[in-house]
């Protein structure tokens, strides 16, 4: 499968890892609400360096 719609409740699935397998079985095929992005951080505004020269 290749997106969270596709999953069934009771659908038996298979997940690899780089280290072996695991069976699981689907208790909901519902996808998980998409969370909302939090703001970055402001950007700091350079100090005054007054004159280079």
């Amino acid at each position: 499968i290749k997106q969270a719609a596709e999953v069934v409740p009771g659908m038996a699935l298979s997940l690899e890892f780089a280290d072996g397998t695991a069976d699981a079985i689907a208790t909901s095929g519902a996808a998980r609400p998409k969370t909302i992005a939090k703001p970055g951080a402001k950007a700091k505004e350079p100090g005054n360096q007054g004159s280079l020269f």
